[in-house]
């Protein structure tokens, strides 16, 4: 298998108060795949050791709350995806949001955003195209149509 290969793996998975989270104990086959996880406040909450090298918030929103007790229980739980990461790592945040914005705060891990309302340093849209923008290097990426699910959520994801 060579180093361009990326396996994606899916975890459709809905832990109840007893279950431990089925990405926890699992291990990437081949030192070159990427995996690549969603992972939820529920199974981030008894999460200790989950060490992603890159990491990214979408947004954070009071929808979970049936299962937290408080919506900063929740945050602490979606905090969790960070808390393992070193400085070598990367936590990719929303930039539109200032609750999402702030998650990284104190965490040693390099940081950068996105953005659909303007550029940044991270990946921006600016009309109908994707930029990004590194260290004051714009590039772009690619044009919105070739994101074939509409929406602005889905430019985002």
């Amino acid at each position: 298998m060579d180093e361009t290969t990326i396996k994606l793996e899916i975890f459709r998975y809905h832990p109840d108060k007893d279950s431990e989270p089925s990405f926890q104990n699992y291990e990437v086959p081949y030192r070159e795949d990427w995996v690549v996880l969603e992972v939820c406040s529920f199974q981030l909450e008894e999460c200790y050791t989950f060490h992603p090298h890159i990491a990214v918030v979408l947004n954070l929103s009071p929808n979970h709350l049936d299962r937290h007790t408080s919506f900063e229980e929740y945050l602490l739980a979606k905090r969790r995806i960070a808390k393992a990461q070193t400085a070598s790592d990367f936590l990719l945040l929303n930039g539109d949001d200032l609750l999402t914005k702030t998650l990284g705060e104190g965490l040693p891990v390099q940081k950068y955003y996105f953005s659909r309302s303007g550029k940044i340093d991270g990946v921006f849209t600016k009309g109908k195209d994707v930029f990004s923008s590194l260290k004051g290097d714009e590039e772009k990426i690619c044009t919105l149509d070739r994101i074939r699910i509409p929406g602005p959520h889905n430019e985002e994801n």
